[in-house]
């Protein structure tokens, strides 16, 4: 998994500042039925976030399990695990997303240090980790007013 700034050239065309990749090489948890929750980046305080998109690369799945038919996503933050993006089927023998999935559903201002989440759920008697192929890709357009301001000369004062 990596989690990165977006260069300007790449903001500028997509209207997103920051991309998640997560694959199957992500995905440990072992016990059957078990969902796992990833932490994926602390939010500033203060900051907004004005839009998510997740994109599937490659739909996940165990190639010697075809009955493994639904591993579907979710995109949060620590507050709201669904706060943006809820049950997106991510895997090939269930009928994942073919287009990619935007939520308009802004987070923040954080009053206080939250993170971004993603969670993976899994289904009844199987388990995320024998997931042995399967790329997502959610985009992220994260406006830290903090950071804006801080980058402005100060106003002299005039009295």
């Amino acid at each position: 998994m990596y989690f990165k700034e977006l260069s300007l050239q790449e903001k500028a065309a997509n209207n997103a500042t920051h991309q998640l990749v997560v694959t199957a090489n992500d995905l440990t948890q072992a016990t059957a039925n078990t969902a796992q929750s990833i932490n994926v980046a602390a939010l500033p305080v203060g900051c907004i976030i004005a839009g998510v998109w997740a994109r599937l690369i490659t739909s996940f799945q165990n190639p010697a399990d075809a009955a493994f038919n639904s591993t579907t996503v979710d995109v949060g933050d620590t507050g709201s695990a669904t706060r943006f993006l809820t049950a997106q089927q991510v895997n090939t023998n269930g009928t994942p997303i073919s287009a990619p999935a935007y939520s308009p559903t802004q987070g923040g201002p954080y009053a206080a240090n939250q993170f971004i989440t993603v969670n993976f759920n899994s289904m009844a008697a199987k388990s995320l980790v024998n997931l042995k192929v399967g790329e997502l890709h959610v985009l992220f357009n994260v406006i830290d007013v903090k950071k804006l301001s801080d980058l402005q000369a100060a106003t002299p004062l005039t009295k």
